[in-house]
């Protein structure tokens, strides 16, 4: 089984802390860098390539333009959109920038045991 690496980006560092704690449980996940800004979304994806990079879309930094930048630096990396921001006025644009996908930060994870 491969490995899946992860570069998470998000200005707090609580979040963070969390989900590379949450990340760190599951099997074939590996977190290979974090960071807290847009231009760290940019430099990780230059920097390890990972194959995932789950990005806060409300931190400093133009985060769009950081998202097609890494792109271009790194085709083979999926951008993430995670936000809090529960409208279409910054789904549509991380989308655009060339995300791939979006969460926000109000979801639940799956239940995987009966009576979690």
């Amino acid at each position: 089984m491969s490995t899946v690496s992860i570069g998470l980006v998000d200005d707090h560092p609580l979040m963070i802390e969390g989900i590379v704690t949450l990340l760190s449980r599951a099997q074939g996940l590996q977190v290979v860098s974090t960071g807290s800004t847009a231009r760290d979304v940019i430099d990780i994806s230059s920097r390890f390539h990972p194959d995932v990079i789950i990005a806060d879309l409300s931190m400093s930094g133009d985060v769009y333009t950081a998202i097609t930048t890494s792109i271009k630096i790194s085709p083979q990396t999926k951008i993430v959109a995670f936000t809090a921001a529960t409208g279409v006025d910054s789904a549509i644009p991380a989308l655009d920038a060339g995300a791939n996908g979006y969460v926000l930060k109000g979801s639940s994870a799956p239940r995987t045991h009966p009576g979690c």
